[in-house]
């Protein structure tokens, strides 16, 4: 039986700091992992794979002093959210999900609803989704092609849109872009 786990960040000093002196050393090492060869494979990518959220054993997460350096130093959340190609790309893969779900919930005339905000941050959301009842939902996409576990942020607007429309807003987190491009989705806490 497999068992998921959360990160490990005891790690020993001396490992920390050789990892951040290759990176330092060698940005192309750095380049290749955040944005992999087979992004760019001519076949195109097929629909996310549904997975749960990851859940993490709080005496774990906190990094150690060594690897909160290398973190912050080269922080995932800020690098993919300023990457335009990989924010553009889980954009396009949650439009074409949420058109692929509506379709099989036998409502094609909702999933040529599904459209881009275009606004982005101004609107706090990147997608607008009908449910298969017709209300509209308000999706942000969280693109990284690190694991289930790497970090993101929430905009002021996302966060104002969490906070205030619980109701409507959706969160899709996709991950492992590259390799076997995953999913999971996040709502906020519904008020009693």
């Amino acid at each position: 039986i497999l068992t998921a786990f959360a990160p490990r960040w005891t790690y020993a000093e001396t490992v920390v700091e050789a990892v951040e002196r290759q990176l330092i050393a060698r940005p192309a090492l750095f380049a290749a992992a955040v944005r992999p060869a087979a992004l760019f494979a001519p076949e195109g990518f097929a629909l996310p794979v549904e997975s749960p959220p990851p859940v993490f054993d709080p005496r774990q997460v906190e990094p150690g002093p060594a690897a909160g350096r290398l973190i912050a130093r080269f922080d995932p959340a800020v690098r993919d959210a300023a990457d335009r190609f990989l924010v553009e790309t889980g954009l396009a893969a949650v439009l074409a999900l949420e058109q692929h779900r509506l379709r099989h919930h036998g409502r094609p005339d909702l999933a040529a609803r599904v459209r881009p905000t275009g606004a982005g941050d101004a609107a706090g959301c990147d997608l607008l989704s009908p449910a298969t009842d017709g209300s509209v939902q308000r999706i942000a996409v969280k693109t990284t092609t690190g694991g289930p576990a790497t970090p993101f942020a929430l905009t002021d607007a996302e966060q104002a849109l969490w906070t205030d429309r619980p109701d409507v807003f959706r969160l899709y987190r996709l991950y492992d872009l590259g390799r076997d491009l995953r999913f999971y989705r996040l709502r906020p806490p519904q008020p009693l």
